[in-house]
Parts: structure tokens; C-alpha cells; sequence
């Protein structure tokens, strides 16, 4: 610990000290010269640390009149004690340079993580106590991998189809967190940007991320990393945003987990994967575990003007569930939302959004050997695109809404058919009528909004613009995320 003697010196400094040089006189009277490393730890007792850019007075950490830099975070970080928290100010903070020595390979220049830690984001550099409200909008915390400039951005890259190609600097290939085994993690209110092979590598243990914001990363090599967040642990994932991040060329494209994922309210848009078998989200190939749940997220314009898409949205092993989520306008070539190449599969799949515009009108929704599945409640702008294509399966269907269903082909035709609950309408058009007529609205009675009006009434005659989580209503449907009816749960009101 610091302030500890040993080898004839008083270490005042958390760190690594290497050449420490202690002279040893051997049983025949020889003298011998032995160099030590000496690992420093911070005092045990103290696990609230604050950090800045620049640091102040001290620079101990201690409090944020005496914050430590951006590179003393770094050093201390993988020698914190269980139960630490970091809070960090606004400021870009990168490594740029090989300071890890505890890691090798891709890990050299990542900030380390060896024990169960808290790191929180979105505080002014003029705050004075941990409790003050901290807010990412307003005091972005961000975490790049920029370390040297790139033409053209990630982001012009994936927006414009007539740029031809994105290339990594391979020497400038990072993994910005790298977590040891067993570490449980939390980071909160911060921004991840720029990484080069994953923003968060995480071994076994569990991993909590909320409010954060992942933009422009990438997985650059072949390997078991996504770009946003490797973990071979369980995974919460809550109101985070996934923007303009590539997948080069591994198994998984933004999130890749062992275990156990959860995903609430939160979006994804314009994210661009290579292809491959897996999905943008998917459960390791190796582990037969594998439950994803996601909930009141927004999927959006996902692997558009891409040539070599990802396979499918979701790979699990085991399990996937899905409740009052929206998905639009996302491309894959083997299925649009699940796909599962071996084994069984459980899905439950309620009361979601979603609108097909795909470049691939022949692939299903749904892909996998057998499904065990319940679909009900969902709103189903299918584009031509099946629903359900597998070899055999137990599938509840009820009070779905379906418009441009192709039921055409042997593996829906045989193996999937509406129930009697179901709604199947010919025209996307005569679907979004339901919606857009004036004089007719189907109204849930449990699903109001707080000043009493229905999410269902069209914007031409109400202001409300967003539905009952806060989210926009997506044009052209005016869909929010809760307009199903079920049995004698729907009225019909007149506008």
C-alpha cells in the first residue's frame, strides 16, 4: 500500500516502480544485485476518488479541489480497492500511449480493471461534491480511442454509400476498457467513442451500463469482440444510445455476451456490421447459455446501403424476449430480427412496432430449426417478408396485425398460419388506416397518456408527438410502442 517501506524506500506514489535494485550477499560471500518491480496500491481505506482532465492542488483524488488528471485515473484504476467508485468530470479522456503492465497485445493501451468498481460520468469541472446532479448532455465524460485523425469519420462513412471504404490503423487498434475475471463493473453517464477493436471487454462477472452513449466504435480484426461491449459475464444495458458504430469483422457486431443480456429502453440506429454469422447482437458461439431480453428499445435504419450485411439483429443460444419495442427500416440477409442456425429456441415477442423496408424481401422475421414461441399484440408492417420460417415449432399467435404477409412459401404456408385472433390486412396502406383515419382510433382502455389522449389518435388531431415512454411517434406510421388491443381491452372511440 502507499506509504508502505520496503527495500530501503518509502513509496509515496500508486503505481508500477520498476528498477529497484536491493544488493544480496549469497552463502559464500558473493554479492548478487536482484531488480524488483514494486506495485504500489492506494490506501484501502479511501474508495471515493475524483478526477479531472488536468488534476488540482494535490492531485491525490481525494475531492474535486484536489482531483487527479486523466492519467493518474489510468494508473489507479486497476489498483482501486473492491468497492471504489471514480467520479469524472467533462473532458475527452484517451490513451494514447502504452502505459499497462498488467495486460499485453491489444490490452496495453486500454484502461485496466482488476476489482469490483463504479465509474460515473457527466460532472462539471466546477463541481464541489459527488451528489451534485451530473448530466452527460451537459458535461459530456468521454472515453475515445481517437488517437490519431481519420478520413472520412465512421459516421460520413456509414451515412454516404458512395464512399468506397473505411480502414483502421492497426497500430492504433485499442480496446478502451479491458475488465479482469470475476470484476463486477458499473459505469454511468459516459460517452464511448472511437475504439478501435471494442469500447468494453469484459471477462467473467457482471456488467452494468447505464446512460451511456456509444458512437463510432468498431471491431477491427477477427476475434470474439464486438464493437461496443464484449462480456462473457451478464450484461444490463439501460437508457444507453448506439449510434454510427462498424463491425469489421467479428463474430458479433455491437454487443456480444456468454450469459445473460438485458436491454431496456434503449436505441440503435444507424449501426453498420460486415458479414457474418452472427448477429448484431448475439450470445457467444461456444456457450450453450444465452438469454437476451430487451425491452421498450428502438431499433432504426440499422445496416442500410451495406453490400456485405450481418445475417440477422439477434443470435441467441437459448432464449430472446422482446415487450413494447419498435423496429424500422433494418437490413439483414438471413433474418430481421432472430436468427438461430442450430438448436431450439424460446422467444416471446409482445406488444412491439414492426415496419419492414428491407432490401431483402425474402427473408422472415424469425429464423431457427424449431421455435417455441409467443407472438401477441404485435403491430406487423411486413413488406412482402415472412414471419416465421422454420423446420417445426409450438407457436401462440394472437391479436397480432399484419399487412403485405407473404405466407406464400412452404415454410410459413406448413409450419405457421394467423390465428383466429390475428388480423392480416393486404396493404401496408390499409394497416396504417387503422391509424390515420380521423374518425376512427382503436383506444386501449389501460393505455393512456398523461393528459388523457390516446398515443393511436393521428397528429393531425392531437399535439401529443410522443408515446407513453417519451419516445417520438415514427412516421409514417404513427406507431408508438402500446397501440395493440386485445379482446375486450379495445374500444373504439371516435375523434
Amino acid at each position: 500500500n502507499v506509504g508502505t517501506k520496503i527495500y530501503g524506500q518509502t513509496f509515496t506514489e500508486v503505481g508500477v516502480h520498476d528498477s529497484i535494485f536491493e544488493t544480496l550477499q549469497t552463502a559464500i560471500g558473493c554479492d548478487s544485485v536482484v531488480m524488483h518491480k514494486v506495485v504500489v496500491k492506494p490506501d484501502p481505506t479511501k474508495l471515493n476518488y475524483y478526477v479531472k482532465m488536468n488534476k488540482e492542488n494535490d492531485g491525490d483524488g481525494r475531492d474535486w479541489d484536489n482531483a487527479m488528471s486523466g492519467e493518474d485515473f489510468a494508473t489507479y484504476l486497476p489498483l482501486a480497492p473492491d468497492g471504489s467508485t471514480f467520479y469524472v468530470a467533462e473532458g475527452e479522456y484517451k490513451l494514447c500511449t502504452s502505459i499497462s503492465d498488467f495486460e499485453t497485445n491489444y490490452y496495453n493501451r486500454s484502461f485496466f480493471i482488476q476489482s469490483n468498481v463504479s465509474i460515473l460520468g457527466g460532472y462539471s469541472n466546477n463541481s464541489s461534491t459527488n451528489t451534485e446532479i451530473h448530466d452527460n448532455t451537459l458535461y459530456p465524460t468521454i472515453f475515445s480511442g481517437d488517437c490519431g485523425e481519420k478520413t472520412p469519420s465512421l459516421k460520413d462513412y456509414i451515412l454516404n454509400s458512395s464512399i468506397d471504404s473505411w480502414n483502421y490503423d492497426r497500430s492504433d487498434t485499442q480496446v478502451l476498457f479491458y475488465i479482469a475475471d470475476g470484476c463486477d463493473v458499473k459505469f454511468k453517464d459516459l460517452f464511448f467513442e472511437s475504439s478501435k477493436l471494442s469500447s468494453i471487454v469484459a471477462e467473467t462477472g457482471n456488467l452494468m451500463v447505464e446512460d451511456c452513449f456509444f458512437q463510432e466504435n468498431s471491431s477491427g480484426i477477427a476475434n470474439d469482440n464486438a464493437s461496443c461491449i464484449s462480456s462473457k459475464g451478464s450484461l444490463i444495458l439501460t437508457n444507453c444510445a448506439f449510434e454510427y458504430n462498424k463491425c469489421q469483422n467479428g463474430y458479433s457486431g455491437l454487443i456480444y455476451f456468454a450469459d445473460e443480456c438485458t436491454i431496456k429502453n434503449c436505441t440503435f440506429s444507424y449501426n453498420y456490421g460486415a458479414y457474418s454469422p452472427g448477429g448484431f447482437i448475439g450470445s457467444y458461439s461456444r456457450s450453450k447459455k444465452g438469454k437476451l431480453s430487451v425491452i421498450q428499445s428502438i431499433f432504426i435504419n440499422n445496416n442500410k446501403n451495406n453490400n456485405t450485411p450481418s445475417a440477422t439483429l439477434f443470435n441467441v443460444n437459448e432464449s430472446f424476449s422482446s415487450e413494447n419495442c419498435v423496429y424500422i427500416n433494418n437490413d439483414f440477409s438471413r433474418a430481421l430480427i432472430l436468427n438461430r442456425q442450430t438448436d431450439s429456441v424460446s422467444v416471446s415477442f409482445v406488444n412491439n412496432t414492426v415496419v419492414c423496408d428491407s432490401l431483402y424481401d425474402d427473408v422472415p422475421l424469425f429464423q431457427a430449426p424449431q421455435i417455441d414461441a409467443e407472438f401477441s399484440g404485435n403491430i406487423l408492417c411486413m413488406h412482402g417478408n415472412e414471419f416465421v420460417r422454420c423446420n417445426g415449432n409450438k407457436i401462440n399467435s394472437k391479436y397480432n396485425l399484419f399487412s403485405e404477409l407473404n405466407v406464400g412459401s412452404n415454410w410459413a404456408k406448413y409450419y405457421w398460419t394467423p390465428s383466429a385472433t390475428d388480423i392480416v390486412v393486404e396493404k401496408r396502406e390499409d394497416a396504417y388506416a387503422l391509424f390515420d383515419d380521423p374518425s376512427l382510433s382503436a383506444v386501449l382502455i389501460k393505455d393512456k397518456l398523461s393528459e388523457d389522449v390516446n398515443i393511436r389518435f393521428p397528429l393531425t388531431e392531437t399535439a401529443v408527438s410522443v408515446d407513453q415512454r417519451g419516445v417520438e411517434r415514427l412516421d409514417p406510421t404513427c406507431m408508438g410502442a402500446y397501440e395493440i388491443g386485445c379482446g375486450n381491452d379495445t374500444t373504439i372511440a371516435t375523434v
